[in-house]
């Protein structure tokens, strides 16, 4: 297993009701980090300084998960649909929780300023679900792979 194999486990965790609940409205309030941390360990073997990038990208993961649903809500609200789609990806106590959370004041105030600091960004990350830094990584790897192996011809 690899570091892509860890995303994809990290966001499939955010997607996990036991273990990353939606009835809370930021990641700092969720009760599970130990939790998560300890599934973690129980897959992969992570030192104890990792422990913070798993739960940030597992906050991240979890964020864009709700972000997602509340477009899928929206769109069917608009199209006058019903959310059966929406009920098979969520428990219907969360779903009308995350609701009544996103017709209040406060949240919608807060999508506008992020949909304002959205439409400010210049570049947008477009390499897929692996990182910057590890699409570098592996482009050293693989240039200096091709470098030896071009120099071992030609001795």
């Amino acid at each position: 297993m690899d570091i892509d194999d860890l995303s994809h486990f990290l966001r499939t965790i955010a997607r996990t009701t036991e273990l990353a609940p939606l009835k809370y409205m930021d990641w700092p309030s969720v009760p599970t980090h130990d939790q998560i941390w300890e599934y973690v360990l129980e897959k992969f073997t992570i030192a104890p300084t990792g422990r913070r990038w798993v739960l940030g990208t597992v906050n991240f993961s979890w964020r864009v998960y709700i972000s997602k649903l509340k477009k899928m809500y929206l769109e069917a609200v608009e199209k006058g649909s019903n959310l059966d789609k929406l009920h098979e990806l969520v428990l219907e106590d969360e779903l009308k929780g995350l609701i009544i959370y996103w017709n209040t004041s406060p949240a919608k105030e807060q999508s506008k300023k992020n949909k304002r600091n959205q439409e400010k960004l210049d570049d947008m990350h477009t390499t897929g679900p692996r990182s910057y830094a590890l699409l570098c990584h592996k482009l050293v790897i693989n240039t200096t792979t091709y470098n030896l192996q071009l120099t071992s011809t030609y001795v």
